[in-house]
């Protein structure tokens, strides 16, 4: 089991220094850095980038996304970045909290597979960019809306979405359960408790990384 802790966007610039390793080499996305997380002028931020859909248009699938050089990844996150300031000032949702996670999905992604792979989140608001990434962008125009897309990670809505989280603390004790129980079947995947935002603020937290 993994944990990987994130944090909420609420520094002008972040850059991103965990190193993932994809068989014998690394990806590095270190020297990504992104200055625009104080969105006071919505409006102001969406004039000053014209929107460029270049990379993100050849998602359909994780391949699609493992095909992208490494020296467009940086591209693409812009992207990411102003297809949610579009969407999300027209929906309503978490902005600012998926600003902040762009890199950090888009590097778990290139490593894991979460067909088959658990990704279990906390909070469960973080997730947008995982939602667009298998293969749910072109429904954000229904983002919390009835009948449209989950704010939340949903099993129901995708076999990508390991479990429903909120705002529990309960990321590691979950991912936990998921690991031992892998275990005793006997199958091969992995878990991942992706610790984010506000998720250290609840005791289960602790008690989960005891039983860790």
């Amino acid at each position: 089991m993994m944990i990987i802790s994130s944090a909420e966007a609420a520094i002008s610039s972040i850059s991103i220094f965990t190193l993932l390793k994809t068989g014998d080499k690394f990806l590095d996305l270190s020297n990504i850095s992104y200055n625009f997380y104080f969105l006071l002028d919505l409006s102001a931020f969406l004039q000053y980038f014209h929107y460029c859909s270049d990379c993100i248009d050849t998602i359909h699938s994780r391949q699609d996304l493992l095909d992208i050089p490494e020296d467009q990844l940086g591209t693409l996150c812009g992207e990411i970045r102003q297809f949610l300031v579009q969407n999300v000032s027209r929906t309503g949702g978490h902005l600012a909290s998926n600003l902040g996670i762009v890199e950090t999905t888009v590097a778990i992604h290139r490593v894991f597979d979460t067909s088959r792979d658990r990704l279990v989140f906390d909070v469960g608001h973080q997730c947008y960019v995982h939602k667009m990434l298998t293969g749910r962008m072109d429904r954000f125009d229904t983002l919390r809306q009835r009948g449209g897309l989950s704010g939340f990670p949903k099993p129901c809505e995708s076999v990508h979405d390991a479990f429903i989280a909120g705002h529990a603390s309960n990321a590691v004790s979950v991912a936990l359960g998921m690991a031992r129980a892998r275990t005793m079947e006997g199958a091969d995947y992995h878990v991942l408790a992706l610790m984010g935002d506000g998720a250290l603020t609840g005791g289960l937290a602790y008690e989960g990384f005891n039983n860790a």
